[in-house]
Parts: structure tokens; sequence; C-alpha cells
């Protein structure tokens, strides 16, 4: 499991292969759910990804991204959930995960990404330790690919 954090905001992540990548994403406050079970339809949101668009080359690009006001973004297969990292001055970033309108039991089915599941500010040091987390949880998947 790799950990986005700020403060006593986390963003887990858990990568699973099947014939693809799959990325849970759970979302904390304080160690408890962010968002109440009430409301969703579970308490982890999963996203799977294009083989060529895959989740940590975007990371990658983000870290070494030297300039401002850069918007990096990984949508996944169907639009589940998206991802976007924007470049602030003095390697800061603002690292955002939004879910699709389908996880929310509101009656509605519309498959659009509105809803912010939870957006931090972070360092580069701190995107780089994700990053190499979340690769080196990728490694000890079994039968998944080499990344």
């Amino acid at each position: 499991m790799a950990i986005i954090a700020n403060d006593k905001f986390k963003i887990k992540v858990v990568p699973r292969y099947t014939n693809w990548w799959i990325f849970d994403f759970s979302f904390f406050y304080d160690d408890k759910p962010l968002l109440n079970p009430a409301i969703t339809r579970d308490e982890i949101f999963s996203a799977d990804e294009y083989e060529s668009w895959g989740l940590l080359p975007v990371l990658e690009k983000a870290i070494n991204c030297t300039e401002n006001d850069q918007l990096l973004r990984w949508g996944a297969w169907e639009d589940d959930i998206e991802v976007e990292i924007r470049t602030h001055k003095l390697d800061i970033f603002d690292f955002a995960v939004f879910i699709d309108d389908q996880y929310f039991i509101d009656g509605i089915q519309t498959h659009g990404i509105t809803n912010p599941g939870l957006k931090l500010l972070v360092n580069r040091d701190e995107l780089k330790k994700f990053y190499l987390d979340l690769k080196s949880e990728m490694q000890k998947v079994p039968n998944a690919p080499k990344v």
C-alpha cells in the first residue's frame, strides 16, 4: 500500500493486477474513512489503467517537472477515478483525486468526474516517496508484469 499524506489527511493506494493494473483508492482523515459510507457505494474506489497510459509515468513526469503551473492528469479506464497533479512554486504540488458520480448514492447515475475525493498540498519529496512506494508495491504483486 502506498500512502500520500498531508497533516491528518491520507490517500491510500493499493495496486492489484488481473490482466491489467487496478488501483484501489481510499481516503482517510485521522485514520478514519473520510467519506461517509452511508453516502457512498463503498469506501474503496477502484480504477483501471490503460496499458499505454500508466499511473507511474504520470507521477514520474510530475516529480521531474520544473515548470510552475503545469497540470498533469491520469484518468482511469471508463473515468472512474481521475488524478490531477498541479505544480506550484518551490517544489509544491496539488495532488487531487476525483471520483465518478456513480460511486455516490444519490439516485442519479451520471458518470462524470465532479466529486473531489481529496486534494492534498505536498512537496516534491512526499510525491517522490509516494511514487517509489507505489512502484515497490506493484513489483510485489504476484503474476504482474515488471514495472
